[in-house]
């Protein structure tokens, strides 16, 4: 009951707190929309870190020129320190809009002064608070961030150095909080397919160039040749249909190589598997994928875009069905892919033993179980086993089973007769125009 009666208090003190700003000459920020309490600019911001007391999230810009983009790292360790389960990525579109809500950072109102007696009551205690980070040309800006508001979403927020408690809007802090899944490009490209008109396919020196007529109308768009525009081969649409089913496992650090991601590999080098340019209007290019895989016993694949920057582990299923298909496009033969052998069967084995017993004690001992072994061989694999082999003794015939008491049939009661005036006994009615039915005489018909 104290805690709710903290919250009302606090949410009463808010609104009249945001009447007097209103009903002043000047708002807080000058335009009404908020409380500036982080002054920034999207161009401007250098970092955003995020921390609890389960992760650190880190928010920054990477690389030059056109691999420039914003990166984010999510530690498992709230300290900072590496973690096998650390995770790092580029971020999607959605960065910009994300920017734009936290620079500058705007509190939704001022609760002015609290008493630190009640900041547990709001997660501003330093056992449950989180912190917030907004570095912006240099000048560093430290927040406490609390839990949320009761009924609502919004969080409570402090300057670590002191200061009136604020209401941050909750979608600052769950942008971070929930970056893999709100802020993490997971597709290899950010363009439409109706914005394509080209695309140049590369595969072991082999080159294939396609065009996609009417890009703009999805249901007529078809992909054929540039040498033969006049038939349309669906191994082309079907084709990319599955590179656009490629998503992004998992990111590589920017300057890593494929391989960097599996522990004892460095030693196996990539093979190149397929190389595309996709092309715009105009004719220039808007989009690249180059696509490589570690031939390993079970191949690991990875991409790299326009859009990812870095080398990305792709799921290696499509990644495969596009490889094989690919090499159909530009003429290529298909890749002989090794067919696992079938397991040899071993004596005394789960569901062989039976078998064996039953020819033992048939007196088919010596007999060969069709399995390809010498008795040498196979003596071998049973002690490998650890079983001890099966003798005749091992197994008797069961007992007859007891021949069941016949049972006798059941009699069958005869029909009782209806009662005159019963339903049943009434004559049954006649279509009309049809004579009714009159039984037949004894012997008729015979």
């Amino acid at each position: 009951m104290k805690n709710l009666s903290v919250h009302i208090l606090l949410a009463l003190v808010g609104l009249a707190s945001a009447y007097v700003v209103w009903t002043s000459d000047e708002s807080a920020d000058g335009d009404g929309d908020g409380i500036v309490v982080a002054e920034c600019t999207p161009d401007h911001v250098t970092r955003l870190t995020f921390t609890n007391d389960r992760r650190r999230v880190v928010l920054e810009p990477r690389g030059e020129g056109e691999v420039r983009a914003w990166w984010v790292k999510v530690s498992r360790n709230p300290d900072g320190e590496d973690h096998p389960h650390d995770v790092e990525f580029v971020t999607n579109d959605g960065i910009d809009e994300y920017l734009e809500s936290i620079a500058p950072l705007r509190a939704v109102r001022s609760l002015g002064d609290v008493a630190e007696d009640v900041f547990a009551e709001l997660g501003l205690d330093e056992e449950n608070r989180a912190t917030l980070e907004v570095v912006c040309d240099g000048r560093d800006d430290s927040f406490y961030v609390g839990g949320t508001t009761f009924g609502g979403g919004d969080r409570y927020l402090r300057r670590a150095d002191g200061g009136p408690v604020f209401l941050l809007t909750g979608e600052v802090v769950r942008g971070l909080e929930n970056a893999e899944f709100q802020l993490m490009q997971r597709e290899l490209h950010a363009f439409e397919m109706t914005e394509v008109t080209g695309l140049v396919v590369e595969i072991e020196g082999s080159r294939k160039a396609l065009v996609q007529r009417d890009p703009a109308n999805e249901s007529q768009a078809a992909w054929v040749a540039e040498d033969d525009q006049d038939r349309i081969n669906e191994l082309y649409g079907n084709w990319l249909d599955r590179i656009s089913r490629l998503r992004v496992q998992s990111y590589l650090a920017l300057d890593a190589d494929p391989g960097a991601d599996l522990e004892g590999r460095t030693d196996v080098e990539p093979v190149p598997v397929l190389t595309l340019s996709w092309k715009g209007a105009d004719g220039e290019e808007i989009g690249h994928l180059e696509m490589v895989k570690l031939p390993l016993t079970r191949p690991v694949y990875y991409a790299r875009s326009e859009a990812t920057r870095a080398w990305v582990r792709v799921v290696a299923t499509t990644a495969q069905e596009v490889e094989d298909d690919g090499r159909s496009v530009v003429g290529l033969p298909p890749i002989v892919r090794p067919v696992p052998e079938a397991p040899t069967p071993v004596e005394g084995a789960a569901g062989t033993e039976g078998a064996e017993g039953a020819e033992g004690a048939a007196g088919t001992e010596g007999a060969d179980p069709g399995d390809g072994l010498t008795p040498e061989a196979r003596a071998a694999a049973v002690a490998a086993s650890g079983r001890r082999p099966l003798v005749p003794g091992d197994l008797r015939p069961l007992a007859p089973a007891e021949p069941m008491a016949p049972v006798a049939p059941m009699p069958l009661a005869a029909p009782s007769p209806l009662p005159m005036g019963h339903p049943a006994s009434a004559p049954r009615p006649t279509s009309p125009g049809r004579a009714p039915s009159t039984p037949a005489a004894p012997g008729a018909g015979e």
